[in-house]
C-alpha cells in the first residue's frame, strides 16, 4: 500500500489538488455526513465539485450525477467517501470512464480496494483527508 511518504504519493496529492475538479463519490444531502461536509468545503475553497449520488438530484445547489458512468467526461479525479465494499465496487467503472485518480477517505478503503485499484492500474490516494491537503501541505 501507499504510504504518505512516498514521492510518488505526494504527486498525485499535487496532481489531484491543482486540476480543481472532481466527483464526490458518496456526496450527501445531510449537513452532518462528510459527503456533505467535504462538497461544502471544497467548493467554499474555489474547487469545482460534483457530486455522485444516486438518490438525489441535487445537493447544496449542484447537480448529481447518479454514478460514475454518468460523469462528464472533463471529471478525471474522484474523491470517495463510502464504506469500503461499495468502494471496491466502483473501481471498475471508475477505470473504465478513463479515471485518473481515486483519491479514498479514511473509512472508505481496506486492503481489498487497495489491491484492486493496483490490479486494475488505478492511481489512488489513501488515507489523508482531502479538506485537510486542501487547506495545508498534505
Amino acid at each position: 500500500m501507499m504510504e504518505p511518504q512516498d514521492t510518488r504519493f505526494d504527486e498525485l496529492i499535487r496532481t489531484f489538488l491543482a486540476a480543481r475538479v472532481f466527483a464526490l463519490v458518496g456526496a450527501s444531502s445531510k449537513p452532518e455526513k462528510y459527503g456533505n461536509i467535504i462538497l461544502r468545503n471544497l467548493v467554499s475553497k474555489g474547487y469545482r465539485v460534483v457530486p455522485v449520488n444516486p438518490s438525489e438530484k441535487e445537493i447544496e445547489g449542484i447537480t448529481c450525477s447518479p454514478d460514475i458512468e454518468s460523469l462528464p467526461d472533463f471529471v478525471k479525479f474522484i474523491n470517495v467517501v463510502i464504506p469500503p465494499q461499495r468502494s471496491l465496487a466502483i473501481i471498475a467503472s471508475a477505470v473504465k470512464k478513463g479515471v485518473r485518480i481515486a483519491w479514498f477517505q479514511p473509512g472508505s478503503y481496506d486492503e481489498a480496494v487497495v489491491a484492486e485499484c493496483e490490479k486494475q492500474g488505478l492511481d489512488a490516494i489513501y488515507g489523508p483527508c482531502i479538506m485537510v491537503c486542501a487547506a495545508q501541505s498534505c
